[in-house]
């Protein structure tokens, strides 16, 4: 059995998405492990990897997380950012 976010990357082609966007904070908490407040980032998968995207109030709690599935990015703008993301990895679709 995989871990959580393997199981979402293992069901993206079947959901015909080619990423999927979390962006509540228990449900980031429950597929990574680590705890934004609510609206203080966003969780990306894609079919390889899991990128958390937050501010720099977390820079620091971020360096320390231990998660080798999850990379992690400091931004002032999420939303750009996600839009840069998801252009780099040739992101169409996103769910």
């Amino acid at each position: 059995m995989g871990s959580r976010i393997n199981r979402i990357q293992q069901r993206l082609a079947k959901l015909y998405i080619d990423a999927f966007l979390v962006t509540n904070q228990q449900n980031i908490y429950y597929l990574t492990g680590f705890n934004l407040l609510q609206g203080d980032g966003f969780l990306l998968i894609t079919p390889d990897r899991a990128i958390i995207v937050s501010d720099e109030r977390y820079h620091l709690a971020l360096e320390e997380f231990a998660n080798e599935e999850v990379v992690a990015t400091i931004s002032q703008d999420y939303y750009t950012d996600l839009n840069r993301i998801c252009q780099a990895l040739q992101v169409e679709v996103l769910g």
